[in-house]
């Protein structure tokens, strides 16, 4: 196990809301130094992937509306982002769960990319598509600026 753990999240029966689960497939081969884990919807069996690492990041969905294409939350003690995707209630209970048996990774971040289509259907919208190699130089800038 490395102790540095990526999760790709977001249903993917809904196009662009599962962009982190297909992101994280897409951006794979650069992440050796990763253990990866494509999600989908997080559930408590999550829980024992995410114990005691040194750093997690997440990879969501933003809401629609969300002002920025990309956003980069850290997670800080208390400070748990309840408001930036559709099913933040599972990352922000995981979380929760994670502090309460004192088993928290030191470092928790989510990457959150804003969706153009949130319907019914498999794999991503066509807009979407075009915007994965940008995603990727941004999250890959994201990751050389963080320190584990």
């Amino acid at each position: 196990m490395k102790k540095n753990l990526i999760v790709g999240v977001g249903n993917v029966l809904m196009g662009d809301e599962g962009v982190g689960v297909y992101f994280l497939q897409f951006i794979a081969p650069e992440l050796k130094d990763f253990d990866i884990l494509p999600a989908g919807s997080v559930t408590l069996s999550t829980l024992s992937e995410l114990e005691n690492r040194d750093c997690v990041i997440f990879i969501d969905a933003l809401k629609e509306d969300f002002p920025e294409e990309t956003a980069l939350f850290e997670v800080l003690g208390e400070n748990i982002p309840l408001k930036f995707s559709a099913h933040e209630i599972g990352i922000s209970e995981l979380v929760s769960l994670l502090q309460l048996l004192d088993r928290k990774p030191r470092k928790i971040f989510v990457f959150g990319i804003r969706p153009f289509s949130v319907s019914p259907r498999m794999g991503l919208s066509e807009e979407m598509e075009k915007r994965l190699p940008e995603l990727k130089r941004k999250f890959l800038e994201m990751l050389s600026a963080v320190s584990f």
